[in-house]
């Protein structure tokens, strides 16, 4: 059976909820559409992106460039989720906010920058070599080889329709343990190639930020995903945007894990444009249990 596609215009999409009295400087906004994950749950990045749109929705003269939340619970898919959103400290140049996700008790915590556009100095670290997306398969192609030792798991999560376009810069995804952390992956969302408005990109970069770097902390250990036996969940995620980004175009996820303790693992990545810019760096704390 092939699986329909996630409504990606829906799960990012967040509309007002207005409950008067409100206190000066809060506003209530409810997601439009649930995402789940391979667990039953909420996915994490369903949170990030609506949770960015509802605070972009509170500073309209502003791109959101600092994001740094906590996943406090695990999120029902059959319930709808509400956002609260409260002004923090309102400056020349930057505003914060701060949003709570709540299914009747709060799921997520999340504060947040936003700032004004600014000259100044510029460097970066220079983009990897890695060979360019089109020379590379794609994850429906991978897994459609049934490769001995491929998790039925992949199988199943990527053989149907998927929202991503996604081409992993190694290709055994799962045949064998890797000597290095690092994972390198073109992605892009040809689905919100409709717009040219920042905040939806932003909100759809924050979406796709927790969608694949969590892999980097299992490589060393097991198969690059988890299996059945493995629980992964997102504890802390951190996003920062230095550059306007269009998730509509190719992005390649340079990732590694630097360290993996008492059953959690830190994972860092760096996100480049097709022209070799250095767009936002995003970094994150898993939980990685044997069940």
């Amino acid at each position: 059976m092939v699986r329909k596609p996630p409504d990606l215009h829906s799960i990012l999409r967040v509309l007002a909820e207005p409950r008067p009295p409100l206190p000066v400087g809060e506003s209530w906004f409810v997601g439009c559409q649930n995402q789940g994950n391979a667990y039953g749950t909420l996915f994490g990045g369903q949170l990030l992106g609506q949770a960015v749109l509802a605070a972009s929705e509170t500073v309209p003269d502003r791109l959101i460039h600092s994001v740094h939340a906590y996943f406090l619970a695990p999120g029902v898919i059959d319930r709808p989720v509400r956002y609260q959103v409260e002004n923090g400290r309102e400056g020349r140049s930057f505003a914060h906010r701060r949003v709570t996700a709540s299914q009747d008790t709060a799921i997520f915590s999340m504060n947040c920058s936003f700032r004004s556009a600014e000259i100044g100095w510029q460097h970066q670290t220079p983009m990897p070599d890695v060979p360019p997306p089109e020379d590379l398969e794609e994850i429906t192609a991978i897994v459609a080889r049934r490769d001995p030792g491929l998790l039925d798991q992949w199988i199943s999560h990527f053989a149907g329709n998927n929202p991503i376009d996604l081409r992993p810069v190694r290709s055994d995804l799962a045949l064998e343990r890797q000597s290095t952390t690092r994972r390198q992956t073109w992605v892009r969302i040809p689905l919100l190639s409709g717009t040219d408005d920042q905040a939806i990109h932003r909100a759809g970069l924050a979406w796709l930020s927790d969608y694949w770097v969590s892999s980097a902390g299992l490589v060393l250990h097991r198969h690059p995903l988890p299996g059945p036996d493995v629980l992964l969940a997102s504890i802390d995620h951190a996003l920062w945007i230095h550059r306007p980004v269009r998730v509509d175009d190719w992005l390649l996820f340079d990732a590694d894990s630097p360290v993996a303790q008492d059953g959690t693992a830190l994972v860092r990545g760096q996100i480049y444009d097709r022209s070799g810019a250095l767009i936002a760096n995003v970094a994150q704390e898993l939980l990685q249990r044997l069940r």
